[in-house]
């Protein structure tokens, strides 16, 4: 049983040196099917107000389709796009991922990858790279990561370790759940 579900939502200040710069948006849709199998589709939106409008403005939305038997994602897709001051047009990045999940071996599970592709557009010319990313640990982006920890128990001094996903990256986390203070 997750402890979400469809209709949840979410939303987040988000903060740069303490000031309100902007929010975060977070909703779990209902059921759909994704590659065969049967996903939540997160959605986020994410925009700036307030401080950061001055420096520029942010406007990014993603879909992450979460399967909640392995509790990883099984795709992603994002739109981003950035006014900046002074600038006629905005520089707009789509990406899009495609996750397969760990190998099961005799050891238990290995790693898992992603194949993503990220385009991006705008007055400092465009950018279109594809690549697939295999990691030792499961693989999660940058949406699913607060569902995916939602849904694992974490009791204390447990250590965890997974890959984030983000723009044509893989960054391992690792750590060790701290106690309630």
């Amino acid at each position: 049983r997750l402890p979400f579900g469809p209709g949840e939502q979410i939303s987040y200040d988000v903060t740069y040196l303490g000031v309100r710069t902007g929010r975060a948006h977070l909703r779990v849709g209902e059921r759909a099917l994704m590659d065969g199998i049967a996903t939540y589709p997160l959605q986020a939106q994410l925009k700036t107000d307030g401080f950061l409008a001055m420096l520029g403005d942010v406007d990014a939305r993603m879909v992450s389709f979460f399967d909640p038997a392995a509790l990883r994602p099984v795709r992603m897709v994002n739109r981003v796009v950035v006014r900046e001051p002074f600038s006629e047009a905005p520089t707009t990045s789509r990406e899009d991922g495609a996750f397969a999940p760990a190998q099961l071996t005799t050891q238990g599970p290995k790693g898992g990858e992603v194949n993503a592709r990220l385009r991006r557009s705008g007055p400092k010319g465009d950018y279109d790279k594809s690549g697939r990313f295999r990691s030792g640990a499961d693989v999660v982006d940058m949406l699913s990561v607060v569902y995916y920890l939602r849904a694992r128990e974490l009791p204390a001094d447990a250590p965890f370790c997974f890959e984030l996903y983000h723009r044509r990256r893989l960054w391992r986390v690792t750590g060790k759940v701290g106690g309630v203070e």
